[in-house]
């Protein structure tokens, strides 16, 4: 499952609203009665676990009621996620299988109850895209594109188009986007000093990226080499480089494995040619092959100096120059002295222009909601409310003062996450959650052994996702 809505610390501040909300169980509703009633769930946990996730939800649900406190009537309810019952082992071991399965979420779960009950919820809040996936595949949400269209507050421009298309399922918008995931590449510019290279802009290319890789791979270098890349652990390049050629990775109606296409072969044959043909990415010891059998690396830790920032470090233990990471990634490291070498660029390009966004919170109205068009206004406004808690808003005004919102996040990389935003794509969330493992053990596990050609192994994978798209 993807990681959940970022905790911000500047909402510890509403403690005393989840205390209010906390014992009562919903906001109170102010003002007359005589005003359209909307159900607000909130997901916890066993136990009295709170989910940190629906902070931000609360935060902005006593906003609204307040500003909106003669528009609406508006309840927050918890839905309690109830613990699986532990199945009886059986007797007989599981049959093994390479095949990802699809488990369905506790959350999904706990709604579906939810919405068989009395005043079941019309807006609740997902901290999941795999949460959200699910529940649409569920069908317990509804397509809210009719109601969008005629709420004249409302604009889908104001969204990055690859968070709408994230929130939507064949076309129809299922939800509002709150928080994305841009991957970008981040770099060490310490690095590129030494090796007297401008860093990355916006304007590489692959070649770019491939003659920069080259000057950057110093695998006789001290502390067990030096590398351009880190790719083993973001098994995410592989759609970014397929879109970035002009493919795609399934069809359209995500039942089709697209792999096997030209343009999906010839991004599987760069990718292995970056670390084969070139030798430009960390790997782990004893597993690069070629001429003369594996070569080994050796992993230790690399030593640095108190006050330093820490490197980038490779799949085997070895420094890299560079890294495609998710923004999430991005906090993972500590503070030194001086101003952080650390940075952020966009992607190299390919014939296209192209990243992947993934969606980290999205609001959106049940099948059981009894006003569908207040619950759409009311969502709305707890969106815009919203936005601005987020690491990185989905909408785009909040996004333009991200550095603001985000002091932890320098201007220059606020900058390129933003420019990433509008280009960013994404895959059905389904596909998404079932492919990772298939990218990793029959893509990237190849590629590492190299007892295969790029053919072979765009064959076998093809032929992987094929089935586990239709089993």
């Amino acid at each position: 499952m993807r990681s959940r809505l970022p905790r911000r610390s500047l909402l510890m501040g509403s403690a005393a609203a989840l205390a209010a909300v906390g014992f009562t169980g919903c906001i109170p509703s102010l003002g007359a009665r005589k005003k359209p009633v909307v159900n607000v769930g909130l997901i916890t946990y066993p136990g009295g676990g709170f989910n940190t996730a629906s902070v931000p939800l609360l935060k902005a649900a006593l906003a609204v009621t307040k500003a909106h406190e003669n528009d609406y009537d508006i309840n927050v309810n918890t839905i309690t996620v109830t613990p699986p019952t532990p199945a009886v082992p059986s007797s007989s071991p599981p049959t093994p299988s390479k095949l990802p399965k699809l488990s369905e979420p506790l959350t999904v779960s706990a709604l579906e109850q939810a919405l068989d009950q009395d005043n079941p919820p019309d807006v609740v809040m997902f901290g999941s895209s795999y949460e959200f996936g699910y529940a649409v595949q569920k069908n317990l949400l509804q397509p809210i594109d009719s109601f969008s269209r005629a709420d004249a507050t409302f604009k889908a421009s104001d969204y990055f188009p690859g968070a709408i298309k994230a929130a939507s399922d064949q076309g129809q918008l299922c939800g509002l986007p709150l928080a994305v995931q841009p991957t970008v590449l981040q770099y060490d510019k310490r690095l590129f000093d030494a090796a007297h290279l401008d860093p990355p802009d916006s304007t590489w290319t692959w070649t770019t990226l491939l003659n920069a890789a080259k000057a950057l791979t110093r695998p006789d270098a001290d502390n067990g080499g030096q590398f351009a890349l880190n790719l083993l652990n973001n098994t995410n390049v592989l759609p970014i480089f397929i879109w970035q050629n002009g493919g795609d990775v399934v069809s359209p109606d995500g039942r089709r494995s697209l792999l096997s296409d030209a343009a999906d072969l010839a991004a599987i044959k760069f990718i292995y040619d970056l670390f084969h043909t070139y030798q430009v990415v960390a790997m782990p010891p004893q597993s690069r092959g070629g001429a003369g059998g594996p070569k080994p690396a050796v992993a230790r830790a690399y030593k640095y100096q108190t006050g330093q920032y820490p490197p980038l470090m490779g799949a085997g233990g070895q420094r890299v120059a560079m890294n495609f990471v998710s923004f999430g990634g991005y906090y993972g490291f500590q503070q030194g002295s001086g101003q952080n070498p650390i940075r952020l660029a966009e992607l190299p390009r390919g014939k296209d222009q192209a990243t992947e966004l993934q969606m980290n919170g999205v609001l959106a109205v049940t099948q059981k909601a009894s006003d569908p068009k207040s619950a759409f206004q009311v969502m709305a406004l707890l969106a815009k409310e919203m936005e601005n808690d987020m690491n990185v808003p989905a909408y785009r005004p909040a996004a333009q003062n991200l550095s603001k919102l985000n002091p932890s996040v320098p201007e220059d990389d606020a900058r390129v996450l933003v420019a990433s935003l509008e280009y960013a794509r994404s895959l059905p969330v389904l596909v998404d959650s079932i492919l990772g493992q298939i990218m990793f053990q029959q893509i990237f596990q190849p590629i590492q052994q190299g007892d295969k050609t790029p053919e072979e192994i765009t064959r076998d994978a093809s032929q992987a996702l094929d089935e586990a798209l239709n089993q």
